[in-house]
């Protein structure tokens, strides 16, 4: 069971561009929450973890560590969360918690795969862009549908008995629609 975080919700402020480059371990059975205001940005050099990552908010999360745990995975429920590459979401294989897309977009920089249940659980359409070639396992679409922007290849295995709903859209703008 995941409970809440004994620490507050980290808050960016509309337009403000914030680093965290200090380790920040909330504790293995709690949930964080990153909330990122409009025009905002949250750059995380440092690793994060242990228990649950949820991003709220419409601005920018940005993770580059590899050494991020999140045992009870990731919820994106608005916004933008950009990870340097898939191991970046976590990547201990054999943790309990996945990634839940509930809304937003996950930008995907780097090439790799994400080796944990991944579930598209948002009312409307969420967004999955990659650059690289990402291959993501444990797939189960709850609700909504996924739409993949980006160059990269999307590879994409179900969870037995789920339903797979995917837009392809291969854009040349700057939010990824031609």
């Amino acid at each position: 069971t995941v409970g809440d975080s004994p620490f507050s919700p980290i808050a960016v402020a509309e337009g403000a561009k914030e680093e965290l480059s200090e380790p920040f371990d909330f504790g293995a059975n709690n949930a964080q929450t990153f909330d990122i205001a409009a025009s905002a940005s949250l750059s995380v050099s440092a690793a994060l973890g242990s228990g649950e990552l949820v991003k709220t908010g419409p601005g920018l999360l940005a993770l580059a560590s590899a050494d991020n745990v999140f045992m009870h995975g990731i919820l994106l429920r608005e916004g933008i969360l950009s990870a340097a590459s898939p191991a970046v979401l976590g990547g201990v294989e054999t943790a309990p918690g996945g990634f839940r897309l509930a809304g937003g977009t996950l930008e995907v920089a780097g090439s790799g795969a994400y080796r944990r249940p991944f579930s598209v659980e948002a009312s409307v359409a969420a967004v999955v862009k990659n650059d690289g070639d990402l291959h993501l396992s444990g797939f189960n679409a709850v609700s909504g549908c996924l739409i993949k922007r980006g160059a990269g290849q999307l590879t994409i295995e179900p969870r037995a008995g789920s339903k797979v709903k995917l837009a392809a859209v291969h854009g040349t703008d700057s939010d990824g629609w031609d």
